[in-house]
């Protein structure tokens, strides 16, 4: 985690160690085995079950800190970001840092500044879809138009073909015995000159 300093205007920056992870780890195991946020209270608040995280709102950060006192003694501090159930501070837990709040101005202007925003994304969005659907009903329309004219096409052919001349047709077999043409002609000429002679 880092950030620039108000003071000297620089960025400092606080490493992940190892100790701090399994911290972190071991908040989100006491966390989900209590299953509310404020389990050091000998009194537990509904506000602050984990019902509320995981069905009435989208869910927040939890982070740990480690920190040494002037004696050298170590401290495990805890947070999370933004509001639990519309409250700041939580029994156990740091409170918000340098006073901002919900009704802070800071906290305002930026609030709407990401509500504006937000109703944007939701506009495109929205807008991204309509084109999607729009561009598919484009392609199915083409494709009926497309279908509808090969059928247009094939029937006007079908229609010109009937009306066109038939060939003239070749003679059958019969006939072409008869007339002293075709393969079978000789054949018929010899079965002819048979039946006389008998």
């Amino acid at each position: 985690y880092g950030g620039q300093c108000t003071l000297c205007g620089g960025f400092h920056w606080l490493p992940c160690t190892t100790e701090a992870a399994a911290h972190a780890r071991g908040l989100v195991d006491t966390v989900h085995q209590r299953w509310r946020l404020d389990y050091e209270s000998a009194t537990p608040d509904p506000r602050f079950s984990l019902d509320w995280l995981y069905t009435k709102g989208p869910g927040r950060m939890l982070g740990v800190l480690l920190a040494v006192d002037d004696n050298g003694k170590q401290h495990v501090l805890k947070a999370f970001s933004g509001q639990i159930t519309e409250s700041w501070i939580i029994p156990g837990w740091v409170g918000p840092v340098a006073g901002i709040i919900n009704t802070s101005p800071v906290y305002v202007e930026a609030r709407q500044a990401i509500e504006q925003l937000s109703a944007q994304l939701h506009e495109l969005d929205a807008a991204v879809v309509k084109s999607q659907l729009e561009l598919s009903q484009h392609g199915v329309e083409q494709k009926q138009q497309l279908t509808q004219s090969v059928h247009s096409d094939a029937g006007q052919l079908h229609n010109q073909y009937q009306q066109q001349q038939p060939p003239a047709r070749l003679p059958g077999i019969e006939q072409q015995q008869q007339l002293g043409i075709g393969p079978m002609a000789a054949d018929h000429q010899q079965q002819q000159q048979q039946q006389q002679q008998q």
